[in-house]
């Protein structure tokens, strides 16, 4: 048991957990790997955001400004982050190849958007998804 040199703090000490297997959910690998998927959830809400944002205003590119930030997804962890986009309704007459091509020329001013975005050491690596809009509606009515 830790003792706290603070005095009066009102807190009483936390209670040991016992030896069955409730013990592994008070474990030290199991509240660092919570901690890291907390962080990691933050990550992805904050480049969703900067991402959303520098693509309504930022871009110069009008096909751009017409894209919708689906999700961000870690691939396999906070180094990569996929970004699933999807074309805005009344504008998916554009060919999904075009919309990749724009997507890699624009990618350094969208990473740089999410670097400024978040505190980190590196800004992850962006990977685009391009998910066509009949086949996003689907999978969010489900």
């Amino acid at each position: 048991m830790r003792h706290h040199n603070r005095r009066g703090s009102g807190c009483a000490p936390f209670p040991q957990p016992a030896d069955d297997d409730s013990s592994a959910y008070f474990s030290r690998a199991h509240r660092q790997n919570r901690r890291a998927q907390h962080k990691t959830q933050q990550l992805c809400r904050q480049a969703f955001r900067a991402l959303s944002s520098a693509l309504a205003g930022e871009c110069a590119d009008p096909l751009l400004q017409n894209l919708v930030v689906r999700d961000v997804l870690p691939a396999p962890d906070a180094r990569r982050l996929v970004v699933e986009i999807y074309l805005a309704p009344g504008s998916e007459t554009m060919p999904l190849v075009e919309v990749i091509e724009r997507l890699q020329r624009a990618a350094g001013l969208l990473r740089h958007a999410v670097a400024t975005a978040i505190v980190r050491k590196r800004a992850p690596e962006l990977v685009f998804r391009v998910v066509p809009a009949d086949q996003a509606a689907k999978e969010d009515a489900q």
